[in-house]
């Protein structure tokens, strides 16, 4: 795949300022990553080519005794202003499954006038996850519709177990792979990355109502944590030195720590946050940060670079246009999360 240049060091430390996206590559809990902190946002903190970038913020609301200002996610609009930070493609903690190599795999089509086909973990709310008639909706549905109308395509969406992602795209049995997907040197290896279209921001810990013993990241070594298998929180947990149990599917690792088959789970905050505004206040609570960094990108497979150079103009079209704000409005704006019940 093709990388982008890293931005001159000299603007680094104002990157690592400003938000939690890749800048620089540095240890943390889930291995290698291009991190960044929060502190002293401000967009005068950003070169020119960077403001663009929108900060969206959710103030005061229960993870706030967690985090600092009560602030719970951000979402940062990528343009063409800032494609070389938006295309960088080495980002946080790795995972992966079985190979099926694409060297062995026919050649994909064009990009236009195809049906594309997008496959993700459709336990994933509110990216991508199934409503009550079963038709798979999310945020990443509707950004990879919205592209696929860009381009001039159709789509259709699968539901398929985190860990096969990539070997699905390997083997073209799927154009494109979502499911809030993190940039890792390991997938980087095998498949090609868009540019990145969510900026995540932190992951929490949820355990149990009753449990007083997981308070911060560091109470998690002895404890047997909940992950989805083939996520980089398998290997944070890990470093932390706690026992893992990986789970397929991601609703798996709530019910894991609602039925004490494990102490904690660890899963993206705007997960964590939907999943507690609808019912999980009264089984499980926030019971720790950890620090975020990288972000959220679209896996394609390395044979078609012409889909993902018609994928990043599309972004940038989105972006630009406005309809990328819509779209987050529709699956984060507050009203969104009330519990309905």
């Amino acid at each position: 795949m093709n990388e982008a240049a890293l931005p001159a060091e000299d603007d680094t430390h104002r990157f690592r300022r400003a938000a939690p996206f890749c800048c620089r590559v540095g240890g943390g809990p889930g291995g290698e990553s291009f991190s960044g902190g929060r502190e002293n946002f401000s967009f005068r903190c950003l070169p020119r080519q960077a403001r663009p970038f929108i900060m969206r913020e959710k103030k005061q609301i229960f993870f706030g005794k967690y985090f600092r200002g009560g602030m719970i996610m951000k979402v940062i609009r990528f343009g063409l202003a800032a494609a070389g930070l938006a295309a960088l493609v080495l980002g946080a903690a790795g995972c992966g499954g079985d190979t099926a190599k694409s060297a062995s795999s026919p050649a994909p089509a064009s990009s236009a006038h195809r049906t594309l086909r997008v496959a993700g973990t459709a336990t994933y709310a509110p990216f991508y996850f199934k409503d009550e008639a079963g038709n798979i909706v999310g945020f990443d549905a509707d950004i990879t519709k919205a592209v696929a109308k860009e381009i001039g395509a159709d789509v259709t969406y699968t539901s398929i177990p985190f860990n096969e992602l990539v070997p699905a795209i390997e083997a073209n049995k799927a154009d494109i792979a979502v499911s809030a997907i993190d940039m890792t040197r390991d997938r980087a290896d095998r498949v090609n990355f868009s540019n990145m279209y969510y900026s995540k921001e932190s992951a929490v810990i949820l355990a149990s109502k009753d449990n007083e013993t997981i308070h911060d990241p560091a109470d998690l070594a002895g404890k047997t944590v909940a992950v989805e298998k083939g996520t980089v929180y398998e290997q944070t947990a890990r470093d932390y030195g706690a026992e893992v149990k990986a789970y397929d599917y991601h609703d798996a690792t709530f019910r894991a720590v609602e039925n004490k088959e494990a102490d904690a789970l660890i899963t993206d905050m705007p997960a964590a946050y939907y999943y507690m505004k609808h019912g999980g206040e009264e089984k499980l609570k926030p019971a720790g940060i950890l620090a975020g960094s990288g972000g959220f990108v679209m896996l394609l497979n390395k044979k078609d670079v012409q889909l993902q150079s018609d994928i990043n103009q599309a972004l940038t079209k989105l972006m630009s246009n406005g309809e990328y704000d819509k779209i987050y409005d529709k699956w984060f704006a507050d009203v969104n999360f009330d519990s309905k019940k």
